[in-house]
């Protein structure tokens, strides 16, 4: 018996056992010390509880924040939810808790099957998968409660890279069907997940085909399969709501300056120190000079067609490149690097230099949530306390004037305000892409000039909302997370003058205030 060929994959699931575990562990923590979604959601939420009011069905368009969305979002993440919702009793809260941060675990293995394809030894494979595992991006915005859709986009667009490499390097069909089924399944999931795959398979044709010509034809039978399973989904959105709807939503997602901007300032990656941005730049750097292109092409497409997501997206070249900037330190240092997992114990140096790196990784990435911007905080209880009050003690048709002071993506009580209240909030922007070319874009300007005008010492931007946009009933002001990492407190204060301005205080707690108002008049 050949001992050697059973250590030698042992050793191989071992480490990707614990490489597993360690990336379920970063991503449990902030799941675990919440007793809520992290960050968003809410329109999710509003679009799963549309789908088990209507049998599980696709309704024409679900309410939320006092408008009819249409559902044009890609459905099998939030039938996905709703189901599990439904067949488990889990509320559809502790789903979106839950079912994301599972999702994204599974994303480490399905790396794995990726980068053993792509990285010419088995450890480097298994640093690869590693770094992705730890770097804050790769899941931070996954395990939030909008990852029921992102969580499972990415997990899915990975396993049809790793079937697409596999259709290249062999030519067989049944990789291209598998590859094909993913592709579309990807992009039935999230919309950046299935352009990010859809680059995918032809950014790895070239870097990983045995025969051109062959991996080329497998590349057209795995897009037709692609094709032909959005094509339903994509037929019945264009025939309910004709091409506006989708043109509306593609506006969303960032633009070529701010693409560059990243990229010309090496952000490529979250974290408190971003130590797998520093790492990941430096193995760039390494392949340019060893004219080794597939990772620095795939993060240069990556985040060039998509600022929005080409953090999330673009960590898993990032963590491609990490592999050979460790495996460069290696040489550099004149330390032997192992080919095989199982010969990394008769090397001790490079132990000790991947401890190092991924000890000082681990800790920014626990650091994460620190950082301005980050997604690992949930709505804080003593917003959803005062949120109760306002389902519970004003009027229906109430339109509330949420402010916070900071970004709409992380702006998790905005989002989640109108789910939890049933009340209007009049300036949350979530939703509106769905409304049209340039509808967002709107919203999104009056949301940020609102947050703006509130840290000012007047009340301009509640005066002119009232007289220019529309109504505003209470003003509900908290002290948001990102407000407190930068030192100030715009929005308490800013209810301070509007009490003092003629408003009423109908409900206060540490954090929040909530004041009728009469703006105008009105």
């Amino acid at each position: 018996m050949n001992l050697g060929a059973l250590v030698r994959p042992g050793a191989r699931w071992i480490g990707l056992l614990l490489v597993t575990l360690g990336g379920a562990v970063l991503r449990l923590i902030p799941v675990v010390a919440s007793d809520f979604p992290l960050n968003d959601g809410g329109l999710f939420f509003a679009m799963m509880r549309g789908i088990q009011a209507d049998g599980f069905g696709l309704p024409h368009a679900v309410s939320y924040n006092g408008q009819a969305i249409p559902l044009a979002y890609p459905p099998l993440g939030l039938l996905l939810g709703a189901a599990t919702s439904s067949l488990t009793g889990l509320s559809l809260l502790d789903v979106q808790r839950f079912v994301p941060v599972v999702l994204s675990i599974l994303t480490v293995p399905a790396a794995f099957l990726l980068f053993r394809q792509l990285l010419s030894t088995e450890l480097r494979a298994l640093v690869a998968t590693a770094a992705f595992a730890v770097i804050p991006r790769s899941y931070d915005w996954m395990i939030a409660g909008g990852g029921i859709t992102r969580a499972l986009g990415l997990l899915v667009a990975l396993l049809a890279l790793a079937a697409s490499v596999r259709l290249y390097r062999t030519g067989q069909l049944r990789w291209a069907a598998a590859a094909g089924l993913l592709l579309g399944l990807a992009a039935l999931s999230h919309p950046q997940a299935g352009v990010f795959a859809g680059l995918g398979v032809f950014v790895l044709l070239p870097f990983t085909a045995s025969h051109r010509s062959r991996a080329a034809r497998g590349l057209l039978v795995l897009l037709a399969v692609g094709l032909a399973v959005v094509a339903p989904w994509l037929v019945m959105v264009l025939t309910r709501y004709g091409p506006d709807t989708l043109l509306g939503a593609a506006q969303n997602g960032g633009s070529l300056q701010d693409s560059l901007v990243i990229l010309l300032g090496l952000h490529l990656s979250d974290g408190f120190v971003q130590v797998m941005g520093i790492v990941g730049a430096f193995g760039l750097f390494v392949c340019l000079l060893n004219r080794q292109w597939l990772f620095p092409v795939w993060v240069a497409i990556t985040f060039l067609v998509g600022s929005r997501g080409a953090l999330t997206f673009g960590a898993v070249p990032i963590a491609g490149a990490v592999a050979y900037a460790i495996a460069d330190a290696m040489r550099l240092l004149r330390i032997r690097e192992p080919m095989q997992i199982r010969e990394l114990g008769r090397a001790p140096a490079a132990i000790v230099i991947l401890m190092l790196v991924f000890a000082a990784a681990t800790t920014d990435a626990i650091a994460a949530p620190l950082v301005e911007g980050s997604p690992l905080h949930a709505v804080p209880e003593e917003d959803r306390t005062a949120m109760a009050w306002i389902a519970a003690n004003t009027p229906p048709d109430a339109h509330v004037m949420v402010v916070s002071g900071t970004s709409w993506p992380i702006d998790a009580t905005s989002e989640w305000f109108p789910v939890l209240t049933g009340r209007q909030s009049v300036a949350t922007a979530q939703g509106t892409e769905w409304l049209g070319p340039g509808t967002f874009q709107e919203y999104e300007q009056r949301y940020k000039w609102l947050q703006s005008c509130a840290a000012t010492t007047d009340l301009a931007c509640a005066r002119l909302w009232s007289e220019q946009v529309g109504p505003v009933d209470y003003v509900m002001a908290v002290r948001s997370h990102e407000a407190a990492l930068n030192g100030y407190d715009c929005c308490l204060a800013f209810a301070d003058r509007v009490i003092a301005d003629g408003g009423e205080q109908v409900y206060a707690n540490e954090d929040v205030r909530i004041v009728r108002v009469n703006f105008g008049g009105g």
